[in-house]
C-alpha cells in the first residue's frame, strides 16, 4: 500500500499543480512551462513519504545522492553522439544550455521520486529487473497525453528506467547519475526541435528503439545482478558493495 500511496500522490500532485497553474495563467497550457511544474510531483511525493515515515530528509537525500565519478562526463557526450548519429542537427552551445536546464530543473525532481523513492523501495521487495520495468511503466504512464503524441515514449521510459536503475543502484550513481543520464537524453533529443515535426517524431522513435535495445543488452550483460534476490536492508550505499 505504501508504494500505491506514493504513485497516486505523485500523479495527483503533478496533474493538480499543472491544472492549477493553467487555471491561474492559461498561456502556460500552450507552452512548455507546465513541464517544469509537473516534474515537482514525484519529488514532493517522495519527500512527503520520507517525512511521513519520520525520516530525516537531509539524511535520505545524502544516502541516495551517489558518488561522482570522472566517467560521468562521458554520459552527455554519448547521448549527444547518438542523437547526431540518428540525424539530429548538433549545436554544442545549445546542447550545454539544454543539458543544464534539463538535468537540474526536469530530471532531478523526477529522479528524486522515481528512482530515489519508487525504484529504491521496489528494490527492497523485488528483483532489480522487476524494479526497473515496474518503475518504467509507471513513469511512462505518468506522462499521460504525451503518450498519444509520442508513442515511442513508453518504450523510452521503460528502457531508460532499466538503465537508470542499473546506474542508480549497481554502479553507485544514485540520484545524481540518474538525473545526469535522464537530463542528457532529454537535451540530446531536444536537438531535433528545429527539424520538421514528422522528422522530429521519427528521430524520437528511433532514439527510443536504441535505448530499448541498450536496456536489453544491459539485462543480458548484467543478468546476474538483474535477477538477484531483493535485499530487505537495501540502501544505495550498500547494494553496490554487495554485488
Amino acid at each position: 500500500m505504501t508504494i500505491v500511496r506514493f504513485v497516486l500522490l505523485a500523479f495527483f500532485l503533478s496533474y493538480g499543480l499543472v491544472f492549477g497553474a493553467i487555471a491561474l495563467h492559461p498561456p502556460l497550457g500552450r507552452s512548455g512551462g507546465v513541464n517544469h511544474i509537473a516534474v515537482l510531483g514525484p519529488a514532493l511525493a517522495a519527500l512527503w513519504m520520507v517525512r511521513r515515515e519520520r525520516g530525516s530528509l537531509a539524511d535520505w537525500l545524502r544516502e541516495r545522492a551517489g558518488t561522482v565519478r570522472w566517467w560521468w562526463l562521458t554520459v552527455p557526450v554519448a547521448a549527444l553522439g547518438l542523437a547526431a548519429a540518428l540525424g539530429a542537427p548538433v549545436d554544442p552551445g545549445a546542447f550545454v544550455i539544454a543539458l543544464l536546464i534539463q538535468t537540474v530543473f526536469i530530471a532531478l525532481p523526477e529522479e528524486i521520486g522515481w528512482r530515489g523513492w519508487l525504484a529504491d523501495r521496489l528494490l527492497t521487495r523485488h528483483r532489480p529487473i522487476v524494479a526497473g520495468l515496474a518503475t518504467g511503466l509507471i513513469w511512462g504512464a505518468w506522462h499521460g497525453p504525451k503518450l498519444v503524441m509520442l508513442p515511442g515514449l513508453l518504450l523510452l521510459a521503460v528502457g531508460l528506467s532499466v538503465l537508470l536503475v542499473l546506474a542508480y543502484a549497481r554502479h553507485g550513481g544514485g540520484i545524481g547519475l540518474a538525473a545526469l543520464v535522464h537530463g542528457s537524453i532529454n537535451a540530446a533529443i531536444a536537438q531535433a526541435a528545429v527539424m520538421p515535426a514528422a522528422a522530429e517524431r521519427l528521430l524520437f522513435d528511433r532514439y527510443a528503439l536504441v535505448v530499448g535495445g541498450l536496456a536489453v543488452a544491459a539485462i543480458v550483460a548484467r543478468r546476474g545482478w538483474f535477477a538477484a534476490a531483493p535485499s530487505p536492508g537495501y540502501s544505495n550505499s550498500t547494494i553496490t558493495s554487495s554485488t
